[in-house]
């Protein structure tokens, strides 16, 4: 029982990471995106 516990823990754990660097790259790409806007914006003018 206890290392069933522990392996449910262990696995909400990876979700939780995955989450992160989802959200890590989904980030990036958005001020990525953000940044090309800009500079083409920029280049337009």
């Amino acid at each position: 029982m206890k290392n069933k516990t522990s392996l449910l823990k262990h696995k909400l754990k990876n979700k939780n990471y995955s989450f992160i660097i989802w959200a890590l790259v989904l980030s990036i790409f958005n001020n990525l995106r953000i940044i090309i806007c800009l500079k083409s914006y920029s280049l337009l003018k």
